[in-house]
């Protein structure tokens, strides 16, 4: 689908906004994943029939209890604030974006949790031990 430039502009600068809430509030740096970074490399933009933008953060936590109750906190930071949309799971939750010129919510900003065990290795959340 074809959104407006203004449109599209506006969900970056919320991107952008949610950014600022990781490194301020949390101490932590956002990345881009998923189809958010596939276009972002292959298109040099959002892809046009994707309706998230996936962005995620490295746990600073070392346990799998610890990146559970650090993922926990950081979405009851946006949930007080009545922006969780969606159903969450261990690994992810969406914010809602701006409504869209339809006038209702077509995107979110949807953000994973990732983690280190030790090494230099990333883990993505759908493989934490016993989540799958």
């Amino acid at each position: 689908m074809d959104y407006p430039s203004a449109y599209l502009d506006g969900l970056i600068l919320q991107l952008k906004e949610l950014e600022l809430v990781f490194r301020i509030e949390f101490g932590l740096q956002l990345y881009l994943t998923w189809g958010t970074l596939l276009g972002a490399i292959r298109e040099g933009d959002l892809i046009g029939h994707d309706f998230d933008i996936d962005v995620a953060y490295v746990s600073r936590a070392r346990s799998k209890a610890g990146v559970l109750r650090e993922r926990e906190r950081i979405e009851s930071h946006f949930r007080r604030f009545g922006r969780v949309i969606g159903t969450s799971g261990p690994g992810r939750f969406m914010v809602a974006a701006g409504p869209a010129p339809s006038g209702i919510v077509e995107h979110g900003l949807e953000i994973w949790t990732s983690f280190s065990t030790g090494g230099s290795r990333i883990r993505a959340p759908l493989l934490l031990p016993g989540n799958g």
